[in-house]
């Protein structure tokens, strides 16, 4: 997916998210890892004419480690969610 164009390879951890289940609407674009239960971590989506995405876990320092805020790939990943968003 477009949003994820870049930023292959291992990505820093996370320290938390929420386990919720995924519509049959909306489109698993990652997941948590299968030992930890294979939970949607980023899902898009449709609303009408617009465009949906849920992040599971936080953005900031509560439950995103300082070496995910650090990785180089942090900025990327917000300014494609948020580009695929609003084009």
């Amino acid at each position: 997916h477009s949003i994820l164009d870049g930023l292959q390879g291992v990505w820093p951890p996370l320290l938390g998210f929420n386990e919720v289940i995924c519509s049959q609407n909306g489109e698993i674009i990652i997941e948590t890892p299968k030992e930890i239960g294979g939970h949607p971590l980023l899902v898009i989506g449709k609303y009408g004419k617009g465009k949906t995405m849920a992040w599971t876990s936080d953005i900031g320092p509560h439950w995103v480690s300082s070496d995910f805020m650090n990785w180089l790939g942090y900025k990327k990943l917000w300014t494609q969610i948020l580009e695929w968003l609003t084009i």
